[in-house]
């Protein structure tokens, strides 16, 4: 179980550090391009920060609920706080996300 959150973060950082990778590559990007760009990501990192609350806030009622589907608590309890992590990964890659937008934005604009 262990590896496999380990996997799932991983890959998690990864996909969101593809659209990324390719906007670095874009070197026709404009300013007000690279804005909006740095816009979507705060965004998306807001979002994901919201999801990340949501499913710490509600812990104990999705782990009632995979009781009452039959499984076991210490199972129950495990597949959630695995769910937590990966987000925590998503928030994360996230945030890297936005900072290195943000550090394009300030190159391009030359400061």
């Amino acid at each position: 179980m262990r590896h496999l959150n380990r996997t799932a973060r991983r890959t998690c950082a990864l996909l969101l550090l593809i659209p990324l990778i390719l906007a670095c590559q874009d070197e026709g990007a404009s300013v007000p391009q690279q804005i909006s760009a740095v816009e979507r990501a705060r965004t998306d990192l807001d979002q994901e920060r919201q999801r990340l609350e949501a499913m710490r806030g509600s812990l104990e009622v999705k782990i009632a609920e995979n009781i009452e589907i039959g499984l076991p608590l210490d199972r129950a309890r495990s597949l959630e706080i695995a769910l937590i992590r990966s987000q925590e990964a998503l928030v994360k890659a996230s945030k890297l996300h936005h900072e290195a937008q943000t550090n394009l934005l300030k190159q391009m604009q030359g400061k």
